[in-house]
Parts: C-alpha cells; structure tokens; sequence
C-alpha cells in the first residue's frame, strides 16, 4: 500500500466517522439501537483498501463529498517542491518519500503486533471456555431448545457454565451460562448471545478487530469500534425484547 492510498483511506475514515458520531447523537434514539449498530458498516467499507483488489473498481463522485475538500497529496508534493509553502484554502501534506521505507516497516510491525495480542487473547479465551464444566442442568436445557427454534438454526453451541454470560468461538461456538442461572432465569441472557449470533456480530467484530490492526495508528477507529461494541449490546437487547420470549422484567 502506497503512503499516499494510507492517507486517503486514514482521511476518508475520520470523515466517516465524525458523521456516524454525529448521527449517533442526534438521531440514535430515534432509529434505535439495531440500525446504528450496522451503520458502523459504513466505516468498515470505507477503511478497506478496495483499490487493491484484482477487480476493475469505478470510483463514486458525488458533488456532495467531503472529500472534495480533502489536501490533494500531489497538488501538496509540488507546493513544496516550489518552495511556495501552502496553497490556498488549505494546508498541505507534506510527504516524505524518503522515510516511507522506515514509516512502512513501523507500520507492518505494528500490524503484526497487534494481530499477535488478539491471536493471544483469542486462544487465552478459548483455553478459559475448555475449562468450564457443561451445563447439565435440565430445566436450563429445555429452556435453551425452546429459544433455539427461534434462532439461526446452524447454532449449536455447547453449553457450559461460569462466572458470566458470554459466546466464544467462530466456528464452534459455546455459550456460557451464569452458574447462578437456572431454568427459566437462564433465558434473557441465553437469548442475548443467541442474537449476537444471529445478527453476525461476531463475525462483524472480527472484521473490525482486523481493521483495527492494519490502521492501528488511527485513534479514531478504536473509538469507533468500542462504540460499535456497546450499540451492538443495546441491539441485542433490542431484540431480545421484541422477539416477546422472555418477560422484559427479567
């Protein structure tokens, strides 16, 4: 990836996301929790290096982009190279094609870095979900297949117990039961995990996470995707409540 492409994207992504921040807190009420937890698409699409796909891309032109107003990065170059300083209307970029070998290799050690902590966390959790003992209660058993004919019908957790309420795992999911929770009590939080199943969301947290590590010097992106996180329980919650299967009091 050229410096050049990284600063359109980078520009492009806090564009992005200074509109869904701002749509989050003018209109998140009214469009509730379900839509602006897949808005947050928007910026995933908008950070993902498209122009190096082996495909023919048409690029969008809208009269109405911020983007127009964006530093061009070889307008800048030649602003500098004429020693004319800044040009109107905005300030240049400078780029330093001489240090793009060094500020590159930062860059991939970073993404490798951080890709390294997730891979950690990621295999640390799964060793913590093998440890907890299986669900053998009765009662939260049949509560879980009366739920489960209501959800994605490829999802067949395993069922276990622990200190909190959680899903684990990509392609053999588990699900973890409060061990406080029987029966009937098990249901509100069974179903939650169920929905983020259902809605993708571990799927969509994991493209974020990947993001995160190729841009890992943009701030901006971590905030997005804490916020993504929280719109993502609220959505659940969401339809938790909608789906009518468990008293909105528990």
């Amino acid at each position: 990836m050229s410096p050049d492409l990284l600063w359109e994207i980078t520009l492009g992504s806090w564009l992005t996301a200074a509109l869904l921040i701002l749509v989050r807190l003018l209109l998140g009420r009214r469009i509730g929790p379900k839509w602006m937890a897949r808005l947050w698409l928007l910026l995933a699409l908008r950070l993902l290096p498209i122009q190096l796909l082996p495909i023919p891309v048409v690029p969008l032109q809208s009269p109405v982009s911020l983007l127009r107003y964006a530093p061009d990065l070889e307008t800048a170059s030649a602003y500098l190279a004429a020693g004319t300083g800044t040009a109107e209307g905005w300030v240049p970029v400078p780029t330093h094609s001489g240090s793009w070998p060094v500020l590159r290799t930062i860059w991939l050690i970073g993404i490798g870095a951080v890709l390294l902590i997730h891979l950690i966390l990621y295999l640390t959790a799964r060793l913590k979900l093998r440890s907890f003992p299986p669900c053998r209660d009765l009662e939260t058993e049949r509560e879980y297949l009366r739920l489960h004919q209501y959800c994605h019908p490829g999802f067949n957790p395993q069922l276990v117990r622990g200190n909190q309420g959680m899903l684990g795992g990509f392609f053999h999911p588990t699900l973890v039961i409060p061990a406080d929770r029987l029966g009937k009590w098990a249901a509100p939080i069974m179903l939650h995990e169920m929905m983020h199943y259902r809605a993708g969301d571990i799927w969509f947290s994991l493209l974020f996470r990947l993001l995160c590590a190729l841009y890992w010097f943009n701030p901006v992106l971590w905030l997005c995707f804490w916020l993504m996180c929280r719109d993502e329980e609220l959505a659940c919650d969401e339809r938790v409540l909608d789906s009518g299967l468990v008293s909105p009091a528990d």
